[in-house]
């Protein structure tokens, strides 16, 4: 994801997630302004040792690579709730989609951090 410049910004973007300079994700650019930070287009990157858990264009949250999984919830509105849960113990490593709840509707692995994320119905 870009650095923030910390510049003031003008003008805002809809529905898209920014980072701000202070280094938190602002649902959008009127958001951050609002909050007086300046801000650039896109997620702030995950801290070291974590993974960006999110669902298209919500304000993402981050979770513990190798402990936990990233779970969104379908609702009934556009906005999914999103969770961090702890790897079931029955999974092995890396995780296999298999071992995770909800994996039958949607499961992906990163192949490169072995980040898990699920999508569940209610």
């Amino acid at each position: 994801a870009a650095q923030p410049s910390c510049q003031p910004g003008t003008g805002c973007s809809d529905d898209k997630v920014v980072c701000g300079c202070d280094g938190k994700n602002y649902a959008n650019k009127c958001q951050a302004d609002l909050a007086g930070v300046a801000a650039t287009d896109g997620a702030c990157a995950p801290p070291p040792g974590k993974f960006t858990c999110n669902y298209e264009y919500q304000v993402p949250i981050y979770c513990d690579v190798g402990t936990q999984y990233c779970e969104a919830t379908m609702s009934g509105n556009d906005v999914y709730p999103l969770a961090c849960k702890p790897i079931p113990s029955t999974c092995g490593d890396p995780v296999d989609c298999s071992c995770l709840p909800c994996s039958d509707f949607y499961c992906a692995v990163d192949p490169i951090n072995g980040a898990a994320s699920v999508i569940c119905q209610m």
